[in-house]
């Protein structure tokens, strides 16, 4: 069992952190920089006073636990770890260890706040609270680990498509921006919902800050920016769609202003959530202009990650330096008061101008 245990910690645990040692270090970092240890004692106090406020850190945590799921699958399908597709000849006790070793490693950060949780929720005697936590964390390690199985003891079953599914194919013929939201829905479900459901319960937690006291629009901006880059996977997702999956369309004689249209208003529909979001919670002292200049500058980011993925190839590990830098780029230009429609100004240009030179040069890298 320790070489089952030490090959699983080689072929996902190390890889995930390599791969999203970005993603963890810029939550520290937000964790750290904003809150000090008394106000991190009292928020976890609050998540424990009830079993209903810890869903807040058990929707975080599912989010989390779905990022891990995707990944591991993903590592799954690709050709140097096709040995795994042996892992089901194993008997069953020790396969559901080996998983069970490598899914708490890699779920080490929510099962050492839920731990952090429970030590609070025994502190106060909230004995409820503590059995949701334990519960929550459970099922979330089991939930992966059963996911994980099954996809390796049926890895060559071929799906075939419902009637109800074939009927809808034959009966509505869709326009051409709404094939990558189709696509995405049946190919990667967990990202596009966990994606919205990250970025909506984000900006709506943003957006009831500070409801006793004047509602600072750079702050609603510092929220629209986190979103966007929550995003970059799903424009990654785009980019292989168009050059990869469905490459017919990059050799047919459209006007290029005609594919930006179509592109642009695939993306719309992928922000429609955040969007609706952002007009329907938007703080009361702030003017219509503003949301609509947040809105703008949504879609400005995500174009311009469109157009700068054109520029080079990347693999999914690499996307979150990126996001990193941006973020943290444009946070300071907000802080300096950089109104929002000149950043999307900006990003927009960037973004189109990189998509109009290296659109035709795009090459995929192999291995990618």
């Amino acid at each position: 069992m320790n070489v089952v245990h030490a090959i699983l910690a080689r072929v996902f645990v190390i890889p995930f952190y390599q791969a999203n040692a970005t993603f963890i270090l810029f939550i520290a970092v937000m964790a750290g920089g904003f809150m000090s240890k008394v106000e991190h004692v009292a928020l976890a106090s609050f998540f424990v006073s009830t079993p209903l406020s810890l869903l807040v850190p058990i929707t975080l945590w599912a989010l989390y636990t779905i990022k891990v799921l995707r990944f591991n699958q993903a590592l799954l399908l690709r050709a140097e770890n096709t040995f795994m597709q042996h892992y089901c000849l194993l008997p069953i006790r020790s396969q559901w260890l080996g998983w069970l070793s490598a899914v708490a490693a890699q779920l080490l950060p929510v099962i050492a706040y839920g731990i952090f949780l429970g030590s609070m929720a025994i502190r106060q005697k909230a004995w409820m609270s503590l059995v949701v936590v334990v519960l929550a964390l459970m099922v979330l390690i089991l939930f992966t680990v059963a996911l994980l199985y099954r996809a390796r003891l049926y890895f060559q079953r071929q799906h075939t498509p419902s009637g109800l599914r074939r009927w809808l194919d034959k009966t509505f013929v869709r326009p051409y921006p709404l094939f990558f939201i189709e696509w995405i829905v049946r190919r990667q479900p967990l990202l596009l919902f966990g994606t919205k459901a990250l970025g909506c319960l984000l900006l709506f937690g943003i957006t009831y800050l500070y409801t006793d006291e004047t509602y600072d629009s750079r702050l609603l901006i510092m929220g629209i920016t986190a979103v966007a880059a929550a995003n970059l996977q799903l424009v990654w997702e785009l980019l292989q769609f168009e050059h990869v999956h469905f490459s017919i369309v990059r050799q047919l004689p459209l006007p290029f202003g005609r594919r930006i249209l179509y592109t642009s208003v695939t993306l719309c529909a992928l922000l429609l959530p955040e969007v609706g979001l952002i007009i329907t919670y938007l703080p009361a002292n702030l003017a219509v202009t503003e949301a609509m200049a947040g809105v703008v500058y949504l879609l400005a980011g995500a174009i311009l990650f469109y157009g700068f993925l054109h520029w080079r190839d990347r693999a999914p590990e690499q996307l979150g330096g990126i996001a990193f830098a941006w973020v943290i780029g444009s946070v300071v230009l907000t802080l300096f008061h950089v109104p929002a429609l000149v950043l999307a100004a900006v990003n927009l240009f960037l973004g189109l101008y990189g998509w109009m030179k290296y659109f035709y040069r795009f090459e995929q890298r192999a291995g990618n």
